[in-house]
């Protein structure tokens, strides 16, 4: 765990000194508050009603954009224009889910040509059926 935090800096600045921002932050939560995650989970019941997706960005040229593009079961759902104002900015989005969308969904970070700045995938699960909870 150690090296892993010591390599996001690292990572992050190649991204910027390549001229394109970095990830220092990615988690899906069930909402945002005082620009902060809150209740972060890589998994969440069909029920949740909308996951947000937080974002911290480093690096970038300014003005920039990035997008938030929203997969489930790798059809895109939604894309997302995030600005950019600052080196190191915190942006989210959200996506309301209905509750036959249980599986993977995966949300990419992108520039405006497309390129992956990174990736993650989180859950919704189906409840258990009446007596095997």
């Amino acid at each position: 765990m150690k090296v892993a935090a010591l390599l996001v800096p690292v990572i992050c600045a190649i991204a910027a000194a390549q001229g394109e921002p970095g990830i220092e932050e990615m988690v899906f939560c069930t909402s945002v508050q005082d620009r902060a995650p809150v209740g972060e989970s890589a998994a969440f019941d069909n029920d949740v009603g909308t996951v947000w997706c937080f974002t911290k960005i480093v690096g970038a040229e300014l003005p920039d954009t990035v997008y938030h593009v929203w997969y489930y079961k790798d059809e895109e759902m939604a894309r997302v224009a995030l600005a950019v104002s600052s080196d190191s900015w915190r942006t989210w989005s959200s996506k309301r889910v209905l509750e036959s969308w249980a599986g993977v969904w995966r949300v990419e970070v992108q520039t405006g040509d497309g390129t992956v700045l990174e990736a993650k995938e989180f859950a919704v699960r189906q409840p258990a059926p009446p007596g095997e909870g």
